[in-house]
């Protein structure tokens, strides 16, 4: 669950890791954006270790509860072949730089940047394994699946406590509310407006309240913070359509197409008040790349 060790010890290799992993576009935006943060050494070397050792601590031990059974391989594939894997942490990093007034960040402000890029990660890949439980499945797999999902929340919260904001706890643990909503709900026509709660719920809301709660933790201003939060919303959404599943007609094509670009367009609109130009051209970047599946 994570970076393999040998590219966390040569940072190189990142892009042979992403040029393997996910589409070549999506991977060309994405190590720009970790170039943008390596500006400063310490902002690579420590994303790298939010994307890497954590992840990889907690795979070890889940092998060591579980007797190394296979079934935990199978169990977290989902996650591991995301294309969406490091993206919210990446997405946490990138917006608390753009967000923030002052051009320095102490070590214990960048603490917290790594703490909250950290929450995001296991929130997503928790949800990612839970959605994919089916009904298929064995009882031990089904066991398995739901608490390593609840553990990996559970080091969620345990992370969220030592922020010390409860403007971003509660935040951040409204988005695990948010996403068991909206899993419940049946998805209909995108007109309608039950479904459009349904993808804010799945999709928007995570994102976007972790680029809320990066804005908060800069103390930025409420304009500010209307910001963060409409970039991580029509960014999610973004994502959403141009993964999503849909009948073949000209009509739904064209939907989905019109409904991308207004999404996009609402997310670059964002950005214009953030005074970091590098951040805020790759936070714009990432908008601009996402196309359909």
């Amino acid at each position: 669950m994570g970076l393999p060790l040998h590219i966390l010890r040569n940072p190189s290799l990142i892009s042979s890791y992403f040029s393997v992993n996910k589409s070549s576009s999506w991977a060309s935006v994405l190590l720009k954006a970790v170039g943008v943060l390596s500006r400063d050494s310490r902002w690579h070397a420590d994303l790298l270790n939010v994307l890497t050792e954590e992840m990889e601590s907690l795979n070890k031990q889940l092998n060591a509860w579980t007797g190394n059974n296979p079934l935990l391989d199978r169990i977290t594939e989902p996650y591991r072949r995301s294309n969406t894997q490091f993206f919210h942490p990446l997405l946490v990093l990138l917006m608390s730089r753009a967000s923030r007034i002052e051009g320095d960040t102490s070590q214990q402000m960048f603490q917290r940047y790594k703490q909250l890029s950290r929450v995001t990660e296991l929130i997503h890949a928790a949800n990612l394994i839970h959605i994919n439980i089916r009904e298929d499945q064995s009882t031990e797999e089904l066991k398995l699946a739901t608490l390593v999902g609840d553990y990996l929340l559970g080091k969620a919260s345990v992370d969220l406590s030592h922020l010390e904001s409860s403007a971003v706890t509660e935040l951040m643990a409204s988005v695990i509310a948010n996403l068991v909503e909206g899993h419940f709900m049946k998805p209909k026509s995108h007109a309608n407006s039950q479904s459009e709660r349904m993808l804010l719920l799945q999709s928007a809301f995570l994102p976007a309240k972790a680029c809320l709660s990066a804005s908060i933790l800069n103390n930025a201003s409420a304009y500010m913070n209307k910001a963060c939060f409409t970039y991580g919303r029509y960014l999610g959404l973004s994502m959403h359509v141009a993964h999503e599943d849909l009948s073949e007609s000209i009509e739904d094509k064209t939907k989905k197409k019109e409904l991308l670009n207004g999404y996009r367009k609402n997310a670059k609109d964002a950005l214009t008040v953030f005074p970091d130009v590098e951040a805020k051209q790759a936070l714009r970047e990432i908008a601009e790349r996402i196309s359909i599946a």
